[in-house]
């Protein structure tokens, strides 16, 4: 996403076993406790933080600046001797941030005593991410001297906040074991904070609160909280790991209290200032307002007008992410936009609302959080709440939440990773709106799959067709935009008809119109499939079930423990016609199936009409969200899909 992004990335790091950069105030170590440690970890893992501490101060100064300084400091130790890929550690950075005071060494441990080696260097590079063509997220590489059983490595550093409203939050969970975790914040009592605590296992935070001298110090201690996943397709780690968001509530100015991120609503101003001038831009409105008319020339419906002009800014517009200081908040001029012809999630809905306001339509910008991101804007009224943005548009009294960044989106369906989402949407200065964009239903999003088998010899030949509508046709459209360019339109279209075994040969695949937003993609096709049928004596085996749909869900649930992310609801229905061959009978039918719950069902339905034997399969995950405690009920209905996927038709040759 583009907006926001450098607070996830640096939270990311914090969680890499690599760049475990979080952080311990430093002690002389103990060498009974940490042999202790190496005794109770290390059976199981090759590195333990030691202790994971950071204290941030927070100030307001005699011009009425806030200072905002964290203390850092981190300790790792060596559990075995498999310490090659921990002898680096790396300190993350962009714009909004000032890391000084570097401190790093090993301490190795040798006959009960630690022997000091200073850290072999330091270099700064650039940490764009994936999909980012530009940002300001640098990092700092330290290296030691090759660790081995035993040793702590050590970094302690400043980091110095130019921005008060990118507070990081503290991350109690990691994936290795850890001693001793501390998050200390300590204000003057010209600040007013607040805090909220997120994630699982809070409960094994111990927390105190000091006041001294006008200061008030909160404390937060713990040892392991929890354990993080490597899981795909889980929610993201904010969901789950145990942690503290600290933002500030209002600061005291010559003597007045001012609100900070008192609320929504001082979010939203802050935000309003960076996008006013492009809110209310009217440079270039001549060309945009001959393109505005060009794209809804001889329409009068709202709607249609509506959908010219997004599906014109989905196909002409490149997705580009800028993350370079608040230009990662800041939207370029629509103008600009429209003759550079790419741009960012801000920078493309910010041309979608020019051009929608030009046509005479209620259009608004939106801040919103992807789902990976659990935050409310009223439980946590800053940045952390959101790192996206959309637009908005009410037509007829409905509001639909487009996303100029989902290339493939239909007019009438949210981004998939918005759904359920609160929006903070922008209604000029000083007014705003929060509405949740809502979560599309199974109904909506289909895979409908339709064969005719017959039996030639050895070989199983199918003539069938699929249609992907909603969520599944945007994941098509990427998958098949996203080959080679040296393949041709049937051959991309071949390699989604997968049925059977990997021998199968596809003689045909075509599809019609499928570059139409609105229109569902339906791929018709033929197939050759070899070795799939099984000869015993006089008797033919087939397995019916061509595809076998939840086999993406293979993973043992019984020691999961973090919910997944479904990615939207849907339905699948298959549909497998076999013509019996002359030269046979049926002699076995497998049985039906089904299973039936408010989440997700199945029903596998096998009849004989005449001399055909169908197949109706239907399936349906009805949340986007497949949650812990329904792990038990998913399984038993895996297993029950897993028993009717192995019954086969059984067919018996005849006696010439």
């Amino acid at each position: 996403m583009c907006m926001g992004k450098k607070l996830n990335k640096t939270i990311s790091c914090l969680l890499c076993v690599t760049g475990l950069m979080h952080h311990a105030f430093a002690q002389k170590p103990d060498a009974a406790r940490v042999n202790e440690t190496i005794d109770k970890y290390g059976k199981n893992h090759n590195v333990a933080v030691f202790s994971n501490k950071e204290h941030l101060t927070i100030d307001v100064n005699k011009k009425g600046e806030i200072t905002a300084v964290n203390k850092v400091v981190s300790e790792r130790l060596m559990l075995t001797e498999n310490t090659a890929d921990y002898n680096e550690q790396e300190i993350h950075f962009t714009s909004f941030t000032e890391i000084k005071d570097i401190n790093a060494y090993s301490l190795q441990l040798d006959n009960g005593s630690f022997k000091k080696i200073p850290a072999r260097g330091f270099s700064t590079q650039n940490a764009t991410s994936g999909g980012i063509f530009y940002d300001d997220h640098k990092k700092i590489n330290v290296t030691y001297a090759a660790p081995t059983k035993g040793t702590i490595t050590h970094l302690d550093y400043t980091e110095v906040y130019k921005e008060a409203r990118f507070l990081s939050s503290f991350f109690f969970g990691f994936y290795v074991p850890v001693v001793d975790q501390e998050f200390k914040v300590t204000v003057s009592n010209k600040v007013k904070i607040k805090y909220l605590l997120r994630g699982d296992n809070t409960d094994k935070i111990t927390f105190t609160k000091t006041e001294s001298g006008g200061k008030t110090t909160y404390c937060w201690t713990a040892g392991t909280v929890r354990f993080l996943t490597r899981e795909g397709h889980t929610m993201g780690y904010r969901h789950y790991s145990p942690h503290i968001i600290i933002y500030i509530d209002e600061i005291e100015v010559a003597g007045k209290n001012q609100p900070f991120l008192h609320d929504v609503g001082s979010l939203y101003n802050w935000y309003y200032s960076m996008i006013e001038k492009a809110d209310t831009d009217t440079n270039g409105n001549y060309q945009l307002k001959q393109l505005t008319d060009s794209l809804t020339a001889g329409v009068t419906a709202p709607l249609e007008k509506a959908k010219r002009i997004y599906y014109w800014v989905q196909k002409n517009l490149k997705y580009v992410a800028f993350e370079d200081g608040l230009g990662g908040f800041v939207p370029r001029m629509p103008n600009d936009i429209y003759e550079k012809r790419y741009g960012d999630c801000k920078d493309m809905s910010c041309l979608l609302h020019k051009l929608l306001d030009l046509a005479g339509l209620d259009a608004r910008l939106c801040w919103i959080g992807t789902r990976d991101i659990p935050y409310k804007y009223s439980e946590v009224p800053t940045p952390a709440s959101d790192n996206h943005m959309i637009a908005t548009v009410v037509i007829d009294g409905k509001r639909y939440f487009i996303d100029g960044t989902c290339a493939y989106c239909a007019f009438d369906m949210p981004s998939s990773f918005t759904q359920g989402k609160e929006a903070l949407i922008s209604l000029g200065k000083d007014k705003y709106l929060v509405e949740t964009v809502p979560v599309m239903p199974k109904e909506f999003t289909l895979i409908n799959d339709s064969v005719y088998l017959s039996i030639s010899g050895n070989e199983l030949i199918g003539e069938g067709k699929v249609t992907y509508k909603g969520y599944t046709k945007v994941d098509v459209m990427y998958s098949y935009y996203g080959m080679s360019s040296r393949l041709t339109n049937e051959e991309k279209l071949k390699a989604f008809i997968q049925r059977g075994n990997n021998k199968i040969t596809v003689d045909y695949a075509r599809a019609n119109n499928f570059e139409n937003s609105d229109s569902d993609f339906t791929i018709y096709y033929k197939f050759r499939l070899p070795d799939y049928l099984t000869f015993v004596g006089s008797e033919v085996y087939l397995n019916m079930n061509l595809e076998k749909t939840f086999d993406q869900y293979k993973r043992d649930f019984s020691t999961l423990d973090v919910d997944i992310d479904n990615e939207f609801a849907y339905r699948v229905k298959n549909v497998v016609i076999l013509k019996v061959p002359d030269s046979t009978t049926v002699e076995y039918v497998p049985g039906n199936a089904s299973f039936d719950s408010p989440f997700f069902r199945f029903k596998i339905d096998y009849r004989k009409e005449g001399k055909t034997i169908r197949l109706d399969r239907n399936y349906g995950v009805d949340n986007i969200v497949l949650s812990r405690d329904n792990f038990p009920l998913w399984m038993q209905c895996n297993s029950k899909v897993k028993q009717a996927y192995k019954d086969q038709l059984i067919l018996k040759i005849n006696a010439k």
